[in-house]
């Protein structure tokens, strides 16, 4: 498969791009007016992503640390996150973009410290939101200790 991958590298830099230029003229230009999921369109745009994703990732050896955090609290993220959302205020005159970047950030961070610190207090708190995934640099660590 990763023959393939790199084989094919130049399709798959510019496969994302094409699909989504294809999908925003078939949208803005009402040739397709359905939302949803299902559109074939969005099955050719996340191909190509996930493809996109596997070659940018290949080069990488070891999983970055904040990608490593946020992967051992994603079930906290997902179970606290909207409560933190609910209560974010709209601020006027901030870009989109950043407004959405800003919410990401603080609602990832605010569930991640929330759960550590639900979790340091009692014992029943993991049935609530569930126990930190343990993962392969936890692992690690714990062999490490040990020998």
């Amino acid at each position: 498969m990763k023959n393939k991958i790199q084989k094919h590298k130049k399709i798959i830099f510019i496969w994302p791009t094409a699909a989504f230029l294809t999908m925003a003229v078939l949208v803005r230009g009402d040739i397709i007016d359905v939302v949803s999921s299902k559109r074939i369109d969005n099955l050719v745009y996340t191909t190509g992503v996930i493809f996109f994703i596997i070659l940018l990732t290949m080069k990488v050896r070891k999983v970055p640390s904040f990608v490593s955090l946020i992967s051992r609290h994603s079930f906290h993220i997902y179970l606290v996150h909207t409560l933190f959302l609910y209560y974010l205020p709209p601020i006027e005159g901030v870009n989109p973009l950043a407004y959405f970047l800003l919410a990401a950030v603080y609602c990832v961070l605010s569930s991640i410290i929330t759960a550590k610190i639900l979790l340091s207090l009692s014992s029943v708190s993991n049935l609530l939101i569930g126990k930190p995934i343990v993962t392969p640099q936890d692992l690690r660590k714990a062999n490490e200790g040990t020998s």
